[in-house]
């Protein structure tokens, strides 16, 4: 991951040569970031980066591999997680297609009150170099981010050290059955 930032931020990254008249687009960086760091097949095509978030549940590259995190207090992103904003207006522009980035760290004065944070941007919010930005959680609005899944969330399967893990979805359905049922 850091040699990833090492080798892209200050350039322009583009893997699709669209759209031509500004084919710099955050979404390159993401796709980029799947193909060199996570060795991952591509999403689908998006027509804008919050189609990452609106239309996660019918990209099988996105469910099987990702988590959806909602922006909320208590939600914290990690190192990697890919942060997203849904469609928004600024000083500069009206963006109707979202944002999408890297997050890199917290900033530290804020680590208490989860308020900014600093990631790896691209065309944010005019320029095409890839950058370390700092943003907030609420302006433009972040609605979440999608974190990497471990091979045990993937197949619920116990790790090298004979541990199972499940899902979190999973552990609760089965404690709030044994809550319910007869015999407990």
């Amino acid at each position: 991951f850091d040699e990833f930032i090492k080798k892209h931020e200050g350039t322009k990254v583009d893997v699709d040569g669209y759209p031509k008249s500004n084919p710099y687009q955050c979404v390159d960086l993401i796709r980029l970031y799947f193909t060199q760091v996570l060795k991952l097949p591509q999403p689908k095509p998006v027509q804008g980066a919050k189609d990452f978030w609106f239309r996660f549940d019918g990209d099988p590259v996105l469910t099987e591999n990702f988590i959806r995190i909602h922006n909320t207090p208590e939600a914290i992103p990690q190192k990697g997680d890919l942060i997203i904003w849904d469609k928004f207006s600024n000083r500069y522009s009206l963006n109707r297609f979202g944002h999408i980035a890297i997050f890199i760290v917290f900033i530290k004065s804020d680590v208490k009150k989860f308020k900014k944070f600093i990631s790896l941007d691209q065309n944010w919010p005019r320029l095409s170099k890839v950058t370390k930005t700092t943003h907030t959680f609420s302006r433009p609005k972040v609605l979440g981010w999608l974190r990497l899944k471990t091979i045990s969330q993937k197949t619920g399967f116990n790790d090298p050290e004979g541990h199972q893990h499940r899902s979190e979805e999973r552990r609760v359905g089965k404690e709030c059955r044994s809550r319910w049922s007869p015999y407990h």
